[in-house]
């Protein structure tokens, strides 16, 4: 939150953006961009969270769109090129379509619009089962980039040489990284 607030002051000023938050879930990040004046639209499909998310904004007397539903119906609630910052932490490495969600956060920002997405790099996998005293499964999982994942769920995981490429790919003018 820390690193999208200092970004979106460097490059916006004070100016007021609109934000998509693709799985939002319970407000963690949307509600503090809101309540520094920007308008929010967060997406996510746990009803559950969602209500919470609605009660936190309602207890700050702040005004966000919020819908229950997957991000790969982004089209639902956002056209193309209508948001100037889209926000998704946590989602993207669990999704198997990942690169047709990031074709679609990436269309729905404004040009020289912000894209902030969070990744887990292999390393991050590789170290947790290390540490959790499983060399072999680290090594595993070292040897590929996505697919079901010890714990059984599907996960993905990319060097940051992969990373690069992805949003090349997409046509995306990566800015920064951060770990």
């Amino acid at each position: 939150l820390r690193l999208i607030r200092s970004t979106l002051r460097e490059r916006c000023g004070d100016q007021v953006l609109t934000i998509l938050d693709a799985g939002c879930q319970t407000g963690r990040t949307l509600i503090p961009l809101a309540q520094d004046g920007h308008r929010l639209v967060g997406i996510d499909r746990s009803g559950f969270f969602l209500r919470r998310a609605r009660r936190h904004a309602k207890a700050r007397r702040l005004r966000v769109r919020l819908h229950t539903g997957n991000i790969s119906r982004l089209r639902w609630w956002v056209r193309p090129s209508r948001v100037d910052v889209v926000v998704c932490l946590g989602i993207l490495l669990t999704c198997r379509n990942y690169r047709a969600l990031l074709r679609l956060m990436v269309d729905s920002v404004k040009p020289w619009g912000l894209l902030f997405v969070s990744h887990r790099p292999t390393l991050y996998y590789v170290a947790s089962w290390i540490d959790k005293g499983r060399p072999e499964l680290a090594a595993a999982l070292a040897r590929q980039t996505e697919g079901p994942s010890p714990d059984g769920r599907y996960h993905n995981w990319q060097t940051q040489a992969q990373l690069a490429e992805l949003y090349r790919a997409h046509h995306v003018n990566v800015l920064g990284c951060r770990a």
